[in-house]
């Protein structure tokens, strides 16, 4: 039976709990906002995996993971290079292979991308995935703001994912380039993603 051997890592913006199981990670978790939130996504991940328990313990992937992470957070990783496998429904993952399209520095809204996912007027079912997804930051669901130009919510907390946005670039608007279904990052523009 799997096991998943978990770590605590500690970031410049607050703790995460990282899992890997059988070579890949299962999961990066902020700890800074929902504790109960990370609990349902461990305890849903360990039981698709099929890990018979989730153990505190050393790895040479969080290991690593924590070396991508903390390069990510100082500015000098834009892309993550980690094996990572997904355990949730077909449409959750299909969701979630669709947020590693917005690239660095870039952002996009709930309806926009359930345009690109192929669930137009969907965009409650794509913010539900997106809420679920259990790799924060590696899987950027950060880069997904309210169509209104606030930063909406996410599972580290609003000033996590505000600090996030704000290393990549600060929104100036959440309005769809032709074509490419996100907007570009651009460094002033606080008032429009705060307010």
């Amino acid at each position: 039976m799997a096991v998943i051997v978990t770590r605590d890592i500690e970031t410049l913006l607050g703790k995460m709990r990282v899992g890997a199981c059988e070579g890949a990670l299962v999961f990066a978790l902020w700890l800074t906002g929902e504790p109960e939130r990370v609990e349902r996504i461990i305890a849903r991940t360990a039981g698709r995996c099929g890990a018979g328990a989730v153990l505190q313990g050393n790895s040479s992937l969080i290991d690593e993971a924590e070396v991508q992470i903390m390069e990510y957070l100082a500015g000098r990783r834009t892309i993550f290079e980690l094996p990572i496998r997904l355990h949730g429904t077909d449409f959750q993952r299909h969701v979630w292979h669709v947020l590693t399209d917005i690239n660095y520095g870039c952002a996009t809204t709930y309806g926009m991308l359930a345009l690109m996912a192929g669930c137009e007027g969907g965009s409650r079912a794509v913010g539900s995935a997106v809420g679920a997804n259990p790799l924060h930051v590696i899987i950027p669901c950060h880069r997904v703001v309210e169509k209104s130009g606030r930063i909406g919510g996410y599972a580290g907390g609003g000033t996590v994912k505000f600090e996030l946005l704000a290393r990549e670039g600060k929104v100036v608007s959440v309005n769809a380039v032709p074509g490419r279904g996100f907007t570009r990052l651009i460094a002033d523009a606080i008032p429009k993603v705060m307010g």
